[in-house]
């Protein structure tokens, strides 16, 4: 018999005889019991919390919508900040920026068959929510024939990069029609 038996049923014998040994194994069984379920019980306050949680942020994900949304979403982003680029006149100089807006004023009159026509470009001045954008005013006083002057206006709309028409002023008469356009220019140096 090796002495780890020898122990088990001392004990054992021990333990059948003395009944105040009985008493204290079972008072230390039952505090260990309590200890157990007072540690358990605090796991499950935080456990739960942890629950609670989760199960909120889960809903506000699945709320969100699907992941590829989301990508062409950032893509569209992209192609409108790039139209928004295009958008912008640049030249080397504001004497170049100058030139080209009355060239393309000019190419515009022409085909849309204004007669007589003048401009007057203003100074730059920077642009109050773009950073590194000045803007530029040109004004246009010109004499039309019948409803020309629409397709003059339409080709200023759709141009690219943009012109924008700040204020206009149509006067129909029996034989002078006259025309006064203030349009914008968006400009960044290069």
């Amino acid at each position: 018999m090796t002495w780890l038996q020898r122990q088990y049923l001392h004990f054992k014998q021990d333990f059948s005889a003395n009944q105040r040994l009985r008493l204290g194994i079972f008072v230390i069984a039952v505090l260990a019991l309590i200890y157990l379920f007072l540690v358990l019980d605090d796991m499950q306050d935080v456990l739960l919390a942890d629950f609670h949680k989760l199960s909120s942020q889960q809903h506000e994900l699945i709320s969100l919508e699907p992941h590829d949304v989301w990508q062409q979403r950032v893509s569209e982003q992209a192609v409108h900040l790039e139209k928004n680029q295009i958008a912008i006149w640049q030249a080397d100089s504001e004497g170049l920026a100058r030139a080209n807006l009355q060239s393309r004023i000019t190419q515009y009159a022409e085909m849309s068959d204004l007669r007589s026509f003048n401009m007057r470009v203003g100074s730059f001045q920077p642009h109050g929510d773009l950073e590194g954008v000045e803007t530029v005013i040109l004004e246009l006083d010109a004499a039309y024939v019948s409803d020309r002057v629409l397709d003059f206006i339409n080709a200023l709309e759709s141009s690219t990069p943009l012109l924008k028409i700040e204020r206009i002023s149509i006067r129909n008469g029996t034989r002078n029609n006259r025309a006064k356009i203030t349009i914008l220019m968006l400009f960044r140096p290069s």
